[in-house]
């Protein structure tokens, strides 16, 4: 893997950035979770069906025309005897509600009276308990609602109109309820009904005790005065409790067919209940209205009665337009109606929604025929939305088609009595009333009448067109927040097989978008749907599907108490033994479970489902997969730690965690398995051996009850020194952990030997985190800080509380004091640390915070770090062009809260920027770096390489184009960047980048406190995609910390991306003058760097953040110079050229063994003195390898015959006397520059002859350069740059 795409895919690396990482980690969901769920579902149970028709004598307040409308639920009341009339109308409005909710209960009152209205509503207000009643009233036979809030019924005899109070409506019905007022006039009903609730809600409660009991007593003898013919238990106080107490009646829902001042439509080609009509036959309103409209040839209105097809199958024409129908209008209102108002009225009641999305046609169809609609609560106009249209050229669609079918199925000798009733049948219910979603078929679709299955027909490409649509608004989405239109169509082609996929498919790419799209899903009603889906056995969809539970889990966790209800979470287990599904999909399906593991861990207290999880460590095929897993059981072992002893096998996982700690190449799977041995439990069963760990010296004599103790300690004392921040960091996590467990074990150490062993692992773990409290990352050192800072102020505290324990063992007490007097003891870190000046509470068993190893987020929630924590990239725009001092870290320290979320909070955040494993995104990023394409290494043999004349020509042309002032301090380091930019490295620990050919310092930072020995340029990369640019710069102290910065071009500051430690911890134990300086080379092409250690050579590889291999070169081998191979074609870009201390070589081949090193016994040539500067360079004449000593000799090397003695030397060059400081040569030219402490450079050709030498600077104030101490080529073309004591760096171009 390149450098470039290691900093692209690496996004563990934002883990360590404060803001970053709560950023992410608020991603999992938290406080907005819950605005998609639905509290408090109802159910319309009740429906009042109130008919005053008086058939026969119209009212007094409406004059009808003639010819006017008759129709009342499609029945001529005038061609039937008044009484059956009146009958027949009612149970036909039975029957249109009964298609809407058919498990309601309906009582009809025709031509009532007052009492009669008020038994109904008393009787079905206490059948509904605290559910919803549907008060249905068609005014058509009576007068208008008057402006006292009054509607009429009729006496006993129907000779008079009597007025039926609003108020007393509410009375009876109480809440939760839904009035539909269908008469002219009705808004005026709505108005007053208001007006009526508003005054309930302000008047005080003025009745007494005595009064409310006579009003219960009547309420109660009403009821049994109803109920008298049957044998009921007596009914309580509480059945009439809503009609009794003042409530809130503005919660009721009202639909009226008019305004205050309008009278029905009475035009005759439509029915006089029009209104009804839309509500509850909506397809065979809406067809006739489209007829009236529009001119299709050969149809009739007779023909609409024939439409072959079920409503409830959406194979057939019928079924067709009656989806598309729910579509369209549920899609309407998702649009248009603010997400709170479009959850009660669409998602709560199944009556309800329906009633709703009918209303939205017969908005659209009264104000055709000049009359508005009114609800309550108020929706927007909808009649105008622009999905009408395909609506209308659905039905045109349809409708065309009509004649023809109906003429060839009566070719077929189907006659049109076999099709007749068609819209009469039962609808089916729609995708977006979740109640209902049991009933619906996810394996097929149902096809159940003979004679529809043999009529023809063209789809309709409604669907297929406005999935095309979302696609297309996926491809062009962007990061705004904005609602696709499409989004309700999409989760009713779930209903359907043929869409399914791709319907799961644009779900997925449109849940990549972030948690609102997620939120967005979820609130339009997809969480029913896909829960259903888990039983279906399509295995096309389970990729799909388990990549979307992902998300939603993400953004609530709530939802897999739901899914382990009907054992969903098996799905997930089963899909985990599938072979050959993407790595994305693994990693969800491993996040649900560790979700399960939360709430109902018992469930995954199954051999089978831990061993599917253990095997998923092993995944080799993705680090993501591995990483989850690991994930999962650290949840798994947390909540369920009976797990280990019952149904692990102890044995076995301690080699997997071995083994992937040595050899897993992602940091984010290490660390991951040291976040599982967190929440390991003692296990009291010795299994291994202590030599079966590489213990320090102290502690491997030690004996453990606990099997997986001395695997912690190894594990603590490995990966303290890993090149991984995030793994160091869980290092943290674990010494935590391990300190708590110590503690809590050592009231049972009684006798010599456990106290020996409390003691010696303390004294390890303390130096541990000594170590760790000066670690490069500023992150960590400042968390360590703090825990170190806690257990010292909690050591006298812990005292106090063992103080009967230590009376009884004198012995006991020096070891429970032992953290106490390390941290006070001189030299320590803590003598310099001020106390705690925040009051925290403190438990019991001390370490307050650090009891608490779930995350740092709850170690040091609300603890305000005064340790050396760079939470915001470090400002350079402020630092002068001359000299500025710097103080150290603190120049970057932060006074902000330690908030930083644990490994899975972060890694469960990612989770929602995980992409799908079909989706067509793709980071835009083009890389401006030096070392190319991603596959580098096969450019090696693409070096332009320079003819020696025309090398050799070009150096005596150079000019010094620049001197540049760093401010103070030795220019140790200097390194070329893209353009005209160059990198300065000083011994004040300061970096800068200057553009030399203006003169002018573009920014600079502290990279540390120890002199800057290295600085590599790893290139520049553009990030299109939010218009940034930046640059990487790896950098390398004097003392072994080795840095990988990010510098943005225009933000003008830098974000440390990773830092680590080149030796070991015994080497930070050393005085500094004993301590060996740094020495390191970096390879593009591979990504790796070459580093000294005592007598080892480190290869260290980036993409991984590990120590990939370690060669010893044998007692007394120090190196003091490195380089790699790259430009040399016969060695290419995996061999190490170094030089010793002694003044030989070595070469080291990255693709062997770590035992198989090529020494080169040339110590003579080079007096024996140390090898400062190595180098390799392809020319036109041959590939050579440069060493150059503090002998001041420089020898040229044939890199085919080195090994041999003396038979690779091509050239010796006596550059200088024991003066040389400084070599460097350029890798495509003959070119060799030797720098020496007597303030003079000297540039070589091909063949050793000297070209030039610089001793002054040039132009009209020449003065003489001082001590060369760093010098560098630029990689392609023959620009040069020095650095020197005097903190002047010099370039020639």
């Amino acid at each position: 893997m390149s450098l470039w795409n290691y900093l692209l895919n690496s996004e563990h690396l934002e883990l360590l950035d404060a803001s970053e990482a709560r950023k992410t980690a608020a991603l999992a969901g938290d406080s907005h979770i819950e605005s998609w769920r639905i509290r408090y579902r109802l159910k319309t149970v009740c429906v009042a069906l109130v008919i005053c028709l008086n058939v026969g004598v119209d009212p007094p307040d409406i004059i009808k025309p003639k010819p006017c409308a008759r129709l009342e639920c499609w029945i001529d009341p005038t061609s039937l005897p008044s009484q059956k009339a009146i009958e027949s109308i009612g149970k036909a409005l039975q029957l249109q509600y009964e298609r809407w909710q058919p498990r309601a209960r309906y009582k009809v009152a025709a031509d009532p009276t007052v009492e009669e209205v008020k038994k109904l509503c008393v009787s079905l207000r206490r059948s509904a308990k605290e559910e919803r009643v549907l008060f249905h009233y068609n005014g058509h036979g009576v007068p208008r609602p008057t402006a006292n809030g009054e509607i009429w019924v009729f006496n006993k005899n129907y000779t008079q109109y009597i007025p039926l109070s609003l108020y007393d409506l509410q009375t009876w019905l109480g809440v939760p309820s839904i009035y539909v007022f269908d008469c002219s006039s009705a808004g005026l009903a709505v108005s007053c009904f208001l007006q009526l609730a508003e005054h309930r809600m302000n008047e005080p409660k003025t009745t007494t005790q005595a009064e409310g009991r006579l009003q219960q007593e009547e309420m109660e003898a009403t009821y049994f005065q109803d109920h008298k013919s049957t044998d009921r238990e007596s009914p309580s106080s509480s059945d009439f409790l809503s009609s009794t107490e003042s409530v809130s009646f503005k919660d009721s829902i009202l639909l009226a067919a008019c305004r205050g001042d309008e009278v029905l439509p009475t035009n005759p080609n439509y029915p006089a209940d029009i209104f009804t009509a839309c509500l509850t036959t909506p397809i065979k309103i809406a067809l006739r209205w489209f007829l009236s409209r529009t001119m299709v040839s050969g149809l009739s209105v007779e023909m609409l009665d024939h439409i072959p097809g079920k409503l409830n199958d959406r194979k057939t024409m019928l079924g067709e337009l009656n989806w598309i129908f729910t579509a369209i209008t549920d899609t309407i209102a998702w649009n248009t109606l603010p997400r709170p108002l479009f959850k009660r009225l669409f998602r709560q009641d199944l009556l309800v929604a329906s009633l709703f999305r009918n209303y939205i046609l017969a908005e659209r169809i009264m104000k055709s025929l000049n009359c508005n609609p009114v609800t309550y609560p108020e929706l927007p106009p909808m009649c105008n939305h622009p999905l009408w249209q395909s609506w209308d050229y659905t039905v045109e669609l349809c409708l065309a088609q009509l004649p023809a079918i109906l003429s060839s199925a009566e070719a077929a000798g189907i006659s049109r009595e076999s099709i007749n009733g068609s819209l009469s049948s039962v609808p089916s219910p729609t995708v977006s009333d979740s109640q209902v979603v049991d009933n619906v078929n996810f394996t097929e679709d149902n096809r159940t009448n003979r004679y529809i299955d043999r009529i023809p027909y063209d789809p309709i490409p409604f669907f297929d067109d406005q999935i095309t649509a979302f696609e297309i608004w996926l491809d062009m989405a962007d990061e705004q927040e904005e609602a696709p239109e499409q989004l309700p169509i999409v989760l009713q082609v779930l209903l359907s097989q043929s869409y399914r996929l791709r319907a799961l498919r644009l779900l997925s790419r449109f849940f990549e978008l972030g948690s609102w799209a997620v939120d967005l899903g979820l609130s339009v009603g997809i969480f029913p749907y896909v829960l259903k889906l888990l039983q279906s056995p399509s295995k096309e969809i389970r990729e799909e599907l388990v990549y979307i539970w992902g998300k939603i889990v993400c953004q609530d966790h709530s939802c897999a108490v739901d899914l382990v209800r009907d054992g969903g979470h098996l799905y997930f287990v089963d899909f985990l033994e599938y072979d050959g599904t993407p790595e994305e999909c693994k990693a969800m399906a491993l996040y649900v479970l560790s979700v399960v593991s939360t709430v109902l861990p018992e469930k995954l207290k199954e051999a089978r489902i831990m061993s599917v999880l253990i095997s998923q460590c092993k995944y080799k095929h993705s680090s993501l997969v591995r990483k989850w897993a690991f994930l999962c059981l650290a949840k798994v072992f947390k909540h369920v730690t009976s797990v280990i002893d019952e149904i692990v096998n102890l044995e076995e996982f301690m080699d997997l965690i071995l083994f992937t700690m040595r050899q897993d190449e992602s940091p984010e799977v290490r660390a991951s398995v040291l976040y599982t041995l967190e929440f390991f439990p003692p296990v009291k069963a010795v299994r291994f051996q202590n030599l079966a760990f590489d213990l320090p010296p102290p502690l491997t004599s030690l004996s453990f009850d606990d099997a997986v103790f001395p695997l912690i300690l190894h594990l603590i004392h490995t990966s303290c020194q890993e090149a991984s921040p995030i793994v160091r960091r869980e290092v943290v996590k674990l010494v935590v952990r391990t300190k708590k467990h110590l503690r809590e074990q050592s009231y049972a150490f009684t006798d010599q030997d456990g106290g020996r062993t409390m003691q010696l692992v303390s004294e390890f773990l303390w130096d541990v985190l000594k170590f760790l409290s000066t670690d490069p990352q500023t992150e960590i050192s400042a968390l360590v800080r703090e825990i170190l800072k806690d257990m010292s102020s909690s050591s006298s505290e812990e005292q106090m509380q063992r103080g009967s324990v230590a009376k009884k063992s004198s012995e006991h007490m020096d070891v429970a004091s032992n953290a106490s007097s390390l941290s006070s003891s001189p030299g320590s870190l803590e003598e310099v640390m001020h106390s705690r000046k925040d009051s925290l509470p403190r438990s019991s068993n001390s370490m307050p915070r650090v009891m608490s190893i779930e995350g740092i987020s709850q170690l040091f929630r609300g603890f305000t770090s005064k340790g050396k924590f760079q939470d915001v990239p470090v400002r350079s725009s402020s630092l002068p062009q001359s000299s500025q001092s710097f103080t150290g870290r603190d120049s970057i320290a932060s006074e902000k809260p330690w908030q930083l979320p644990s490994l899975y909070d972060w890694n469960q955040g990612a989770i929602m920027y995980l992409r799908a494993p079909y989706s067509t995104g793709t980071c835009n990023v083009s890389s401006g770096s030096i070392f190319g394409s991603e596959n580098n290494a096969t450019n090696v043999t693409k070096w332009r390489v320079e003819s020696d004349t025309v090398a050799d020509s070009k150096v005596k042309s150079l000019k010094e184009v620049a001197i540049l002032d760093v401010g103070g301090g030795s220019v140790t380091s200097l390194a070329f960047g893209s353009g005209a930019t160059l990198l300065v490295g000083s011994s004040r620990g300061e970096v800068s980048e200057w553009d030399y050919q203006k003169g002018i310092r573009k920014l600079a930072f502290l990279n540390g406190e120890d002199s800057v020995s290295h600085i590599f340029y790893g290139g520049d990369m553009e990030l299109k995609y939010i218009d940034d640019t930046f640059s990487v710069i790896i950098t390398g102290s004097k003392w072994g910390e080795v840095k990988i910065w990010r510098l943005y071009r225009d933000k003008s500051n830098v974000r440390l991306i990773t830092s680590w430690r080149n030796f070991e911890r015994a080497y930070y134990d050393q005085p500094t003058q004993n301590r060996p300086r740094l020495t390191m080379s970096y390879n593009a092409f591979t990504a790796r760097i070459a580093s000294n250690s005592d007598d080892f050579l480190n290869i260290w590889d980036i993409p991984s953040e590990r120590l990939f291999k370690k060669y010893s070169l044998g007692e007394q081998t120090n190196i003091c110079s490195t380089c790699w191979t790259c430009p040399v074609e016969v060695m290419g870009p995996h061999v190490v050229f170094s030089g010793t201390l002694q003044g030989n070589l070595t070469l080291v081949d990255t693709r062997c063994s770590e035992s198989e090193v090529i020494k080169c016994q040339v110590g003579d040539i080079h007096d024996h003195r140390e090898v400062i500067s190595v180098e390799s360079q392809r020319t036109a004449a041959c590939d050579r390898l440069i060493s150059a000593s503090t002998s001041g000799r420089v020898v040229v090397w044939d890199p085919r015959t080195i090994t041999q003695t003396r038979g690779g030397q091509l050239l010796e060059i006596e550059a200088f006397g024991s003066e040389l400081s400084a070599m460097t040569a350029r890798n495509n030219a003959s070119t060799i520059l030797a720098g020496s402490k007597k303030n003079c450079i000297k540039i070589f050709g091909s063949q050793g002859s000297m070209l030039r030498m610089i001793r002054y600077h040039e132009g009209s104030m020449s003065s003489q350069i001082g001590a060369v101490t760093s010098m560098t080529c630029h990689p392609e073309s023959p620009r040069f740059a020095f650095g020197c004591a005097d903190s002047v760096a010099s370039v020639y171009e």
